[in-house]
């Protein structure tokens, strides 16, 4: 960090790039980070670049910006780097510190390693973000395994993250995706039929669960998608059944309570606003 300055900087005077694993997260449930702020400060300064004039471009942190954003303070330390950031800078960048914070999937290090790879080989890659080559390989296969079309759609998303996923595709409903395939050997177009049905939500990583165990059976795609929309039916059928059985069964407590009620009280029940409920 030699070409870098610690300083405070204007929360306001900060532009957003879309960090690579960052899809919508202004939606995500900050609180804990926020309680933390106000407690303890910020333990790990944002990392910026640019300057105060043409204003900042946010390399990393981007949660701890909208923290400082949400609890209404006006500045935040940041490592301000020195000078303009090409694209591939700000991507290195970017991709190293969501690596090593765990915060990447494999189809994401695939992304970047693809374009970067229109100027870099494969070692000098691995060698840019810290990772190993055959990392670099396996994401790279991963990666353009998916249909082109889909690749856009595909976005990382931790567990404690309560976004809009709308015409996204999980990473790892991806990844199941691409690894049924290939265990099954499926055609091209199956494959394609699989990402669209994630893509318009019709298909979670716990479906892709089934249809592995139905290909596994002996079911081809078809037969197995078919299965599993029959299973989904009687799934909601059983749901409503369920909770139109628990209805009957607190009317008919209601009705035997009122029978008590009556039986004890007689007419007095009237007075009091009570009556039995008919059937």
């Amino acid at each position: 960090m030699e070409n870098m300055v610690v300083k405070e900087i204007p929360t306001n005077n900060i532009l957003l790039i879309e960090n690579i694993r960052v899809t919508g997260f202004e939606k995500e449930d900050l609180s804990e980070l926020m309680q933390s702020i106000k407690q303890n400060g910020l333990q790990q300064p944002i990392r910026v670049f640019g300057n105060e004039k043409k204003g900042y471009k946010i390399i990393y942190g981007h949660r701890r910006l909208k923290s400082f954003q949400k609890l209404g303070y006006k500045t935040i330390p940041a490592f301000v780097e020195k000078g303009e950031l090409t694209t591939e800078e700000f991507t290195i960048l970017n991709a190293i510190e969501n690596i090593q914070r765990k915060q990447i999937s494999a189809f994401e290090i695939g992304r970047i390693s693809s374009y970067l790879s229109d100027t870099n080989s494969i070692s000098e890659i691995a060698v840019k973000l810290s990772i190993s080559k055959s990392r670099i390989h396996d994401s790279l296969r991963l990666f353009k395994s998916v249909p082109i079309e889909h690749r856009e759609k595909i976005k990382w998303f931790s567990d404690s993250e309560k976004r809009d996923k709308k015409g996204k595709i999980p990473a790892s409903l991806a990844r199941d995706i691409i690894y049924v395939s290939k265990k099954y050997q499926l055609s091209r177009l199956e494959r394609e039929e699989l990402f669209e049905l994630a893509h318009l939500q019709e298909l979670t990583t716990r479906e892709m669960l089934i249809i592995r165990k139905l290909l596994s059976s002996g079911k081809n795609l078809k037969e197995a998608i078919h299965e599993l929309k029959n299973l989904s039916i009687k799934s909601i059928s059983f749901m409503v059944n369920k909770r139109l059985l628990k209805s009957e069964l607190m009317k008919n407590k209601c009705n035997g309570l009122a029978g008590l009620l009556e039986k004890k009280f007689g007419s007095k029940m009237e007075p009091l606003g009570l009556r039995p409920i008919s059937g």
